[in-house]
């Protein structure tokens, strides 16, 4: 149950209808993902990913010099990380999604709230 009381699992008619809390339905998100490659669309919110410079420190790992980061904050991906996060003690963290576009591959990227829970 999340703060207003509501089951973070779909109820039936959310389930039946195709859509889950302004998520779209996993079919619909897996078809969209085929895409990113070429539309560099989040595929849980369809905005347009931003070109991120990945930072240049000792602690970088990241191959590519560009990721591309859905930075919408009201991204169900986004959003729905915040209680993930809390759940696993990480509580003020949330994470979005990220494409390698070199490897054409998806990632979490953690992201610090500076004060938003949630």
């Amino acid at each position: 149950m999340d703060e207003h009381g509501k089951s973070a699992e779909p109820d039936a008619s959310e389930v039946t209808s195709g859509r889950t809390a302004g998520k779209p339905a996993p079919d619909r998100i897996e078809e969209r993902k085929k895409q990113v490659r070429h539309t560099l669309r989040c595929p849980y919110c369809e905005e347009p990913l931003t070109r991120w410079k990945v930072p240049d420190t000792p602690f970088n790992e990241w191959d590519a010099e560009y990721l591309y980061v859905c930075f919408n904050s009201r991204c169900p991906y986004t959003t729905r990380s915040w209680d993930v996060m809390r759940r696993q003690g990480n509580a003020g963290f949330c994470y979005r999604f990220m494409y390698h576009r070199e490897r054409d591959r998806f990632y979490c990227v953690p992201d610090v709230g500076f004060g938003n829970v949630g």
